[in-house]
């Protein structure tokens, strides 16, 4: 059972070199929007946005989002 999902956007921006701003300007995001996945400070991401995420770092939405394993129980669970 996977946990958390979490955006990689710092990480993957790293590994091409490009900064937060860069990526603003290439995909119409505002800086902000940006701000927040990379902070992981959102309950979701747009399709749209991830597309457009995607197709400014040449990358699948895979290498922008990771799962996190849950080691624990769900609160739901006995």
């Amino acid at each position: 059972m996977y946990g958390v999902i979490k955006v990689r956007l710092d990480a993957l921006l790293a590994e091409h070199q490009k900064s937060r701003y860069w990526l603003a300007k290439a995909t119409s995001l505002t800086q902000g929007a940006i701000a927040k996945l990379a902070k992981n400070q959102t309950t979701g991401i747009d399709f749209t946005t991830l597309n457009a995420i995607c197709q400014a770092l040449g990358c699948q939405p895979g290498d922008v989002l990771t799962a996190t394993r849950d080691r624990g129980k769900r609160k739901d669970q006995h």
